[in-house]
């Protein structure tokens, strides 16, 4: 399921992969999102979302945070991938 955000503002801490991957795209607005490595907390870089369809997709080894820098429409997708026992059947 997705989960779209609409607005301003930003996240509350860093929120945790949970074994999920995910993708954003930006349907309205801009907005950043930041990514650390799950274990070490080390920064991964950050993307900011400023153009009509730009997205970004990232591993279950990342956690994020976001702040939308203008009124926003985002839309998220996460799942769990497959294992490679899954997709060789």
């Amino acid at each position: 399921m997705g989960s779209p955000f609409r607005g301003r503002g930003s996240a509350w801490g860093w929120a945790h992969s949970s074994g999920k991957r995910a993708i954003s795209i930006l349907l309205h607005g801009r907005f950043v999102i930041s990514f650390r490595d799950t274990h070490d907390h080390e920064s991964a870089g950050e993307v900011c979302l400023s153009e009509l369809g730009d997205y970004v997709l990232w591993s279950e080894a990342l956690e994020h945070h976001w702040h939308s820098v203008d009124e926003s429409l985002v839309l998220t997708v996460r799942w769990v991938p497959r294992t490679t026992s899954e997709t060789s059947a």
